[in-house]
């Protein structure tokens, strides 16, 4: 018997966003460093060093903390009234120009999601959202099928005023003073609902050149760098605190499972071949050399190690190249590896060792349009690929990626015992029930089916000036009440 829902969660102690600040010591600006200016303040903006960092401006029914679990935002309780109607009860907030925000708010601002993200998982599971008749601060929403995920998606949906074209209010702890093409600067906003933060003012400055970067948190002309580049972690500013963690994308090799390609027989059709790859790659061997440029850790599975249903059980492979070698009984043959080119050299280090077992492998770089439109035809053998998690959660990886009729089934997975598990983790809405099932179906794809070799996931490291108060999120965005910056 399925556990029964709770019709609502009260959240009365909500998460407060502690700023651990004197107000006689606190100084009122932040200045945080990226490698990329932020080029858009839209809140459907797709672009990511611009959009993890609109949290300050935008809000959501829900939002992530910084370990990436959702917790209140507009939203202060929620609960399901049954396993595809969701119910949320609006708190008091107002938009920057003093407007209170009403539940129509939030369904024109669904209205625009649906409009900008059209083929969105969000957008297509989503049957009717309305204002409860009883009660105008609650919402509800109703999806076609259970969504265990939905808290998740909804925080990519920001709840906006529309006070022009391409023109938008949000209720978010700061507001826009201004932006060009270096920086991007907020003010605070007096009438956020929240509380704990001092700052008064927020820049996120564009600086391209890395040493420029270097130079400016050393001096203090930046509080916290958001991207630092390997050379200068290994020889740090001992004035500098770096703190890094792992990002949430996987890079990994990706194994088109047809029996033929083109016409023409492909051999990672056949699971010996596939397992004899993943005993020939050395993982380590690979990041090493990535550590020149980024900073990567190697991986044992499709999801990092912070994502929901990541399996703690699955061990990254020994190298063998001499069972792999046995596997093969001699065999040689050609595999096609796609890549963009800005990959190259790790292309080129998997070259090297799969020669070692008889493989020859022609290298093929692309710019990421042409691999994408590759990838959609079906005509990629072999393939350097990257998973971002961005919701936290494996399940999405499952759905889209290994389900034979997933939107990003890209290497013609069709294996009716994943179907069944993914079609049922899919029904169910407690997270604890769906664990196991995620873990399950983690090992599943790498030990058992190989449907490829999951290589590094990078790390984010961060500089922070000594007097900063700042734990990196897995999100990778700066949300600045989180942040104090001491004088």
């Amino acid at each position: 018997m399925k556990q029964k829902l709770p019709y609502l969660i009260s959240l009365l102690a909500i998460t407060i966003i502690f700023s651990g600040c004197q107000e006689t010591q606190d100084t009122k600006i932040l200045r945080v460093g990226l490698t990329n200016s932020v080029t858009s303040i839209s809140p459907f903006s797709n672009e990511e060093n611009s959009r993890n960092h609109l949290i300050n401006l935008y809000e959501g029914l829900v939002r992530f903390d910084r370990n990436l679990q959702p917790e209140a935002a507009l939203a202060d309780a929620w609960g399901n009234i049954d396993q595809n109607t969701w119910e949320f009860h609006l708190r008091k907030a107002y938009f920057t120009d003093g407007s209170e925000m009403s539940g129509q708010d939030i369904i024109n601002s669904f209205n625009l999601f649906k409009k900008y993200y059209p083929s969105s998982a969000l957008t297509n599971n989503i049957k009717a959202i309305f204002i409860n008749k009883k009660d105008a601060k609650k919402i509800i929403i109703q999806t076609l099928h259970p969504e265990p995920t939905l808290l998740r998606q909804l925080t990519k949906v920001f709840i906006v005023k529309n006070i022009g074209e391409e023109k938008w209010l949000g209720t978010g702890a700061f507001q826009l003073d201004s932006l060009d093409e270096t920086k991007l600067t907020l003010k605070k906003n007096p009438k956020w609902w929240g509380s704990g933060t001092s700052l008064e003012t927020v820049e996120f400055l564009g600086i391209p050149e890395k040493r420029h970067r270097a130079r400016m948190i050393e001096d203090g002309e930046i509080d916290i760098l958001a991207e630092v580049p390997p050379d200068i972690r290994n020889n740090p500013d001992p004035n500098i605190l770096l703190k890094s963690l792992p990002k949430l994308s996987v890079t990994f090799l990706g194994f088109n499972l047809s029996e033929k390609i083109n016409e023409e027989e492909n051999r990672l059709a056949e699971l010996i071949v596939r397992k004899a790859i993943s005993l020939a790659i050395n993982r380590a061997n690979l990041t090493n050399q990535l550590r020149i440029t980024v900073y990567a850790q190697p991986s044992s599975q499709f999801a990092g190690v912070n994502v929901f249903g990541f399996n703690s059980d699955i061990n990254i492979p020994k190298t063998d190249s001499k069972e792999a070698r046995i596997l093969l009984n001699g065999d040689k043959f050609y595999l096609n590896l796609d890549f963009v080119s800005s990959m190259k050299k790790l292309a080129e280090n998997i070259q090297l060792q799969l020669a070692k077992i008889g493989i020859v492998v022609k290298l093929n770089a692309l710019t990421p349009e042409e691999l994408t439109l590759k990838l959609q035809s079906g005509k990629s053998q072999m393939v350097i690929a990257s998973w971002l998690a961005d919701s936290g959660d494996a399940g999405t990886f499952f759905e889209k990626m290994i389900a034979t009729n997933g939107s990003e089934n890209y290497f013609k997975i069709a294996n009716q015992g994943f179907d069944e598990k993914i079609a049922g983790e899919a029904t169910l809405i407690e997270p604890m029930e769906r664990l196991p099932i995620l873990q399950n179906l983690m090992r599943d794809v790498v030990e058992n089916e190989i449907i490829g070799v999951p290589l590094f996931e990078e790390e984010k490291v961060y500089a922070i000036r000594p007097n900063v108060q700042f734990v990196p999120r897995q999100d990778e965005a700066i949300f600045a009440p989180e942040v104090t910056v001491n004088s």
